[in-house]
């Protein structure tokens, strides 16, 4: 299975790099508190490049070089679904309920997998995945080398 992440390009030496959670750890996101690292990615570069575009300043996204990241892991590591239980009323919203990062902190704490498996709010039919990189089976994760990323112009006016 793998995983794809955006990011600007000098947040992503090497593709290890590009997943150390440590933007979400300075300020915080959908799944974590803000001081608890885990890092966000997509099961597609497709919704990773949406999920950017989203929550990234499209100015930013026109000129900045960016990088995409793969990070792949064998199909015998175990992996979380988060529960339906889990999507209560207003999930998608922003700023979202604080009962997912609550969610997300215990996950991390607990080290109960090195991956967890979300549903996207961007397009909730697909899945957004959080690597807890303090997990030990983290270690079992290959990162493949940045590749440079850009978006059609017409995206990103």
């Amino acid at each position: 299975m793998d995983a794809w992440r955006i990011t600007f390009a000098r947040h992503a030496p090497d593709g290890r790099r590009a997943f150390s959670g440590e933007g979400a750890r300075l300020y915080g996101g959908r799944w974590n508190s803000k001081g608890v690292a885990v890092s966000y990615a997509s099961a597609t570069l497709s919704l990773a490049a949406l999920e950017l575009l989203t929550h990234a300043d499209q100015r930013l996204l026109a000129d900045a070089p960016l990088a995409a990241c793969r990070a792949t892991w064998p199909d015998d590591l175990a992996v979380e679904t988060a529960p339906p239980s889990v999507y209560v009323r207003g999930w998608r919203h922003s700023p979202a309920p604080a009962t997912l990062a609550t969610f997300g902190d215990r996950w991390i704490a607990e080290r109960r997998t090195a991956i967890l498996l979300v549903r996207s709010a961007v397009i909730p039919s697909e899945r957004n995945v959080l690597l807890n990189p303090a997990h030990p089976d983290a270690a079992r994760v290959a990162y493949d080398a940045p590749e440079p990323f850009s978006f059609d112009p017409r995206l990103v006016r």
